[in-house]
């Protein structure tokens, strides 16, 4: 009890956490489109794509290797502060690699890659961060895997503050020269921001107690680092690289359909760096939930505890599952509102109303992938992603320039359904859960149904107010009915008798037998009286 009451209480502080910087990050994504316009919009979404592969590299798995190693240090009583330092050197090779071959290449990558020269002073300023993002990479694996996720979550919150405040400045200033500088004061706080919060996840690695434990030996190695997190860095490479092709793909095609050069990164902007960021914002608690399942499920996994690894599954799926049909309904349902809000005068609300019915898909995704790098699958996991790009890739290729942008909205809600059927079910036959689909989808449906149309019948008194109040008072009416309905579902299934996919009836015969009779059912024994009727057994 006392380890689920610290993985739950661990879940909403990364979960609060997330959802702040993520309310934060949307709001600022709001602020800077009305600056710099959906063609810059586009331009920055083009550089972050760079970004992201020059991350997984920098970072090469070491996230998921410390958590990793860390926690089997701490359950066999291992040296935790030998397994950190094998880390460090570890990310700081990859991150100075990293750094090297984007800073030089920065030229090739813009003007040839990118077909766009104003990106390229963008890339070398990435560059400089990417030797403090490995090193922080590292810092929060170990905070994850100590279960002190309230320090990941202040080095994530001072790392945003600063990167928000130093952009604004910096867009001030820079603004007039162009949306070229433009994107390079949002590049420079961001780079500025990450490092600084590396020496602030550092002071609180040096204050932590688990580093400083006594231990009855080390049996870890750097052999065992690696073979841990350069098999999830080799399948990344591949994953980043084609999710890069990609999205430099997206506005050739854009371009080949028949839009001109600023508007096709307009529309592009537009979907994915507008749209998306709405669709993944309730996806705090999505990620946050992962990120904790790995240390819980590499313990069971180690320890052998079948039952409980199974039990695991099951409520991460299930929980999931009805946040992420209550995100899906709302955001579904006040989809042209919220773009009206944040995204004025622009094409948003049609793309958000559309890529929100993929929320349960992509969040179990998410669980579902956490699930199987505590359970050592992280080379499957990594596999169905890449097959997952490379399909996307090919699709972008073949259909964006025919169909245009809509044939790639098209395209993330196919690869990601093939994508989660194809996780969801390695997860099911490692794990031995057991998911009714019909429990998991349907009564969340229907209280979201019930939840957004009461609000909607009755929001009419709500029109006085200003169009950010009214959203907000739409938007938590529909979750507190939601929640309501859900709770009283949840009670009235343990009243009833689990019928229809909760339970199984099973007839006992009236008919005196012994225990040690074959014919008894082997799932449960006999009552004493064999009193005939109805037993039910879970």
């Amino acid at each position: 009890m006392n380890k689920t009451k610290k993985f739950l209480g661990d879940a909403l502080v990364m979960t609060a956490v997330s959802l702040i910087m993520r309310t934060v990050a949307v709001s600022f994504n709001s602020y800077i489109t009305a600056k710099i316009g959906s063609a810059g919009m586009g331009l920055y979404t083009l550089i972050t794509s760079v970004y992201t592969f020059s991350v997984t590299f920098a970072t090469s798995g070491i996230n998921l290797g410390v958590t990793r190693t860390v926690a089997e240090a701490l359950a066999g009583k291992r040296s935790v502060k030998k397994e950190m330092g094998r880390a460090l050197l570890y990310a700081l090779f990859f991150g100075c690699v990293a750094f090297f071959a984007l800073f030089f290449g920065a030229f090739f990558i813009g003007n040839t890659l990118l077909g766009d020269v104003r990106t390229v002073k963008s890339i070398r300023v990435f560059a400089i961060s990417l030797p403090f993002i490995s090193l922080s990479s590292c810092f929060n694996g170990y905070f994850c895997a100590v279960r002190r996720t309230w320090k990941n979550a202040a080095s994530m919150l001072f790392e945003q503050g600063l990167k928000i405040f130093l952009s604004v400045a910096l867009l001030t200033v820079l603004l007039p020269a162009g949306i070229e500088y433009a994107c390079l004061a949002l590049v420079l706080g961001g780079a500025i921001a990450e490092s600084a919060s590396v020496l602030f996840a550092w002071l609180f690695y040096l204050g932590d107690k688990s580093r400083r434990e006594k231990t009855a030996g080390d049996e870890g190695s750097l052999k065992k680092l690696f073979s841990i997190a350069f098999p999830v860095a080799l399948s990344a490479y591949v994953r980043s690289a084609l999710v890069t092709v990609e999205h430099m793909l997206i506005p050739r095609g854009l371009k080949k359909y028949g839009m001109a050069g600023d508007n096709a990164l307009a529309a592009y902007g537009v979907l994915q760096g507008m749209a998306l960021p709405v669709v993944l914002y309730p996806a705090a608690f999505s990620t946050a939930f992962a990120g904790l399942l790995v240390p819980e499920m590499t313990e069971c996994y180690a320890f052998a505890n079948k039952k409980r690894l199974a039990r695991l599954t099951e409520r991460a799926i299930y929980s999931i599952l009805i946040f992420a049909v209550c995100a899906s309904g709302i955001i579904g349902a006040e989809a042209y509102n919220i773009a009206d809000l944040l995204y004025p005068a622009t094409d948003a609300g049609r793309y958000i109303r559309c890529l929100a019915m993929l929320i349960p898909v992509m969040y179990c995704d998410t669980v579902c992938d956490g699930i199987l790098k505590g359970t050592g699958k992280q080379v499957y996991s990594m596999g169905v992603n890449i097959f997952d790009a490379s399909l996307s890739v090919l699709l972008v290729a073949l259909l964006v320039p025919r169909y245009g942008i809509n044939a790639y909205m098209y395209i993330i809600i196919g690869c990601e359904v093939l994508n989660t059927a194809l996780s969801l079910s390695c997860v099911l036959y490692t794990t031995n859960a057991k998911i009714n689909p019909f429990a998991a989808i349907m009564p969340p449906f229907c209280a979201v149904f019930l939840a957004t149309r009461a609000v909607r019948e009755y929001s009419l008194v709500l029109t006085p107010l200003s169009d950010g109040a009214e959203l907000f008072l739409r938007i938590t009416a529909s979750v507190i009915i939601y929640s309501v309905i859900i709770s009283l579902w949840s009670l009235i299934k343990k009243a009833l008798p689990k019928i229809s996919g909760y339970g199984k009836i099973i007839r006992i015969s009236t008919k005196r037998r012994s225990t040690d009779d074959p014919d008894n059912c082997g799932k449960a024994k006999p009552c004493a009286e064999h009193c005939g009727g109805y037993r039910q057994f879970k």
